[in-house]
This record gives C-alpha cells, sequence and structure tokens, in this order.
C-alpha cells in the first residue's frame, strides 16, 4: 500500500511539474525586452534562453537564470499547498529530507502521508527544481523559425571566420612582413583608452566583468572528471563527477540520472522500446516511456519503484565525502553500458520467460 501512495505522489508531483512548466514558458514569452539586439531578430525571452541552451551561453546568462527563476516563483503563488509539497519532495533538497526520515513519522496505520509528516517544503527550492529538470530540458528540444534562423546564422558566421583566417594565413605565408613580431597593447594605455571613450567608472566595471568570466572559463577548462560505482555495482550503479565534488544521495542521484540520459541519447528507438517494455513487465514503471520527455529523468528522479530497487540492490550503498579517485572498473562500465544493457541488470531476477 506505502508503494502504492508514493507512485501517486509521485504523479502528482509530475503533473505539478509540467503545469509549472508550461506556465512559466508562457510567461518568459511574454518579456519582449531582449538583450540579443533588435536586429537578433529573437522575439521574446524565451527564444533568447532557447538558442543559449542550445548553443552558446551569452555574457548575461546569470541574469537569464535569475529571469527563469522569477517566472517559476510568480507562478508557484497560484499552487495549493498540496502541489508544492510534492514538487518539493522530488526536488534535490526534498530528496535528502526524504532520505533523512526513511523510518520514521508514520500514522497509526503505519503507512507515511503528506500530512503526517508536515513537509517543510521551500518554494525556492522548488522554483530551481523545475528550471533545471523542467524549462532548461523544454529549452534544448523548443524550437521555431526565429530559433532556428538565429543558431543557423552563427554556424555560418563561425564557417566564415574560419575562411577569412585560413585567407590571411595564406597571404601572410605568400607575403611574409618585415616585423613578424605583432604589436601589443599596453594593458595601461588599453585602461586609458577605455576610460577616455566611456568613463573611469564603466572601464573598471567591464574590465572586472570581463576577468570574472575568463576565471570562470579557465576554472571549467581545469575541471577533471572522475568516476565512482558502489562496490560491485559497477554496471548499474557507476557515476561520473567532478573531482573533489561533495557527494550524497541527491548528488549521486542527479549524476546518474545525467549518465541514464546520455546513454537513452545514444539509443535507437527499438532498444528504447524495448527498455520500456521491460521496465513495465518488471513493475518499475506504470506507464511507458515518453520519447519527448527527459528519459533519466522518468527512470529515476520521477520514479519512486526505480529508487526503491536500486536501494535493494544495495545503489548508492556508503558513498565517500568525496571523490579524489577515478575507479577503472566504474569508468569502464560508464564507457561500454548501454541503456539496454543497463535496463536488463537492473530487472533481472523481477521477470520470469519461459519457453513454450
Amino acid at each position: 500500500m506505502e508503494e502504492i501512495y508514493k507512485s501517486l505522489i509521485a504523479e502528482y508531483a509530475k503533473a505539478a511539474a509540467d503545469k509549472a512548466n508550461a506556465e512559466a514558458i508562457d510567461s518568459l514569452k511574454q518579456i519582449k525586452s531582449t538583450l540579443s539586439g533588435d536586429d537578433s531578430g529573437l522575439c521574446n525571452a524565451w527564444d533568447e534562453i532557447c538558442v543559449q541552451v542550445q548553443g552558446e551561453e551569452s555574457f548575461f546568462w546569470d541574469e537569464y537564470q535569475d529571469v527563469m527563476s522569477d517566472a517559476v516563483l510568480g507562478v508557484l503563488q497560484t499552487f495549493a499547498p498540496r502541489d508544492l509539497a510534492a514538487l518539493w519532495l522530488h526536488s534535490a533538497e526534498g530528496w535528502d529530507w526524504g532520505f533523512d526520515i526513511e523510518d520514521e513519522k508514520r500514522d497509526e496505520s503505519g503507512v507515511r502521508t503528506l500530512q503526517s509528516l508536515l513537509v517543510p517544503y521551500s518554494v525556492e527550492d522548488i522554483a530551481k527544481y523545475i528550471v533545471q529538470n523542467r524549462i532548461l530540458v523544454s529549452a534544448k528540444y523548443f524550437t521555431n523559425s526565429q530559433i532556428a534562423e538565429f543558431l543557423n546564422k552563427d554556424e555560418n558566421d563561425d564557417d566564415e571566420d574560419e575562411d577569412e583566417d585560413e585567407d590571411e594565413d595564406a597571404v601572410q605565408e605568400e607575403e611574409p612582413t618585415e616585423d613578424p613580431k605583432p604589436s601589443r597593447l599596453d594593458p595601461d594605455e588599453a585602461l586609458r583608452i577605455f576610460t577616455s571613450d566611456f568613463g573611469e567608472d564603466f572601464s573598471e566595471m567591464l574590465l572586472v566583468l570581463i576577468d570574472a568570466r575568463i576565471a570562470k572559463a579557465l576554472q571549467l577548462a581545469k575541471t577533471k572528471y572522475v568516476a565512482w560505482s558502489p562496490n560491485g555495482q559497477e554496471i548499474l550503479g557507476a557515476i561520473q563527477l567532478p573531482i573533489a565534488q561533495s557527494l550524497n544521495n541527491r548528488v549521486y542521484l542527479e549524476h546518474l540520472q545525467a549518465r541514464l540520459e546520455g546513454m537513452a541519447e545514444d539509443s535507437d528507438p527499438t532498444d528504447l522500446q524495448q527498455v520500456s517494455d521491460l521496465l513495465v513487465e518488471a513493475g518499475l514503471l506504470y506507464s511507458p516511456l515518453d520519447p519527448s520527455e527527459p528519459i533519466g529523468m522518468q527512470l529515476i528522479l520521477d520514479n519512486e519503484d526505480m529508487l526503491m530497487r536500486l536501494r535493494e540492490l544495495g545503489i548508492p550503498g556508503e558513498m565517500p565525502l568525496r571523490v579524489t579517485v577515478s575507479n577503472k572498473a566504474a569508468q569502464t562500465a560508464i564507457d561500454q553500458t548501454s541503456l539496454l544493457g543497463w535496463t536488463l541488470e537492473v530487472v533481472s531476477g523481477l521477470i520470469c520467460r519461459y519457453e513454450g
């Protein structure tokens, strides 16, 4: 009975998340003040978000993230407390809280309920969950004529830049200059030019922003990833994460979901259909996979039965506080395991097939 109740909460949360996502996107489409310029062809904030998710993030990406969060928070104001509680239970913070009270607080019948637990939801946590797991996913796959034209223009501009670079290289090879050393602008001179043209305050602010973006890019470039898995469960439980990142249940599930999402993208439709059929037959899915929705989310974050199955198999089990050394067996499993192979492993022992 308890598992049925959990499944109902998951279905309720999914419906609420879909509603919040759709209404927040509608709100973003109403924002006509864009930062991409009048000549971009993009009509609203939602178009701008989509081109950045599908292409490259702009200098103002942090501002767009705030806009997405504000849009979701505005939508959540109309939601009933029961909707907010169900949604929060599927956020990162909600998962942590759920694991902490796994064996606590039951009603008189022994069944855990939203009312008996007094779920301490946070709309900020919910907004972050909706942005990361719904809005950005929708932005990855949404398109229209303006978005397609903008992305295609960027690709053409890149091709033209490459052609120009090749032409310049050819000219330099044919007619070498007398002074092969390029002229360099002294940093103090650069600041003087900025100051004279734009004013001292603006110039210093601009240089600080540029330094911050460069530092962030360098940090990302230096990030090293390591593989980890529960002992003996490399095929099912292996994940890849940045070196020395703190590891807990929430972080583990997010990286496992990301791994399954990548495996799904590499799977052909026939394999995905077989995966769906096997999981439904094994009782780990109540309904077939929806190819239009993120597969990793359907398998992990929106799937209480799968989470319970993984716990039965000892996944994730005891975890280190941080992972600093890559596990070779875990990395091999990540590189070689397909989504179908992962599924066959997780349903092993749950399906009995007899030949006639």
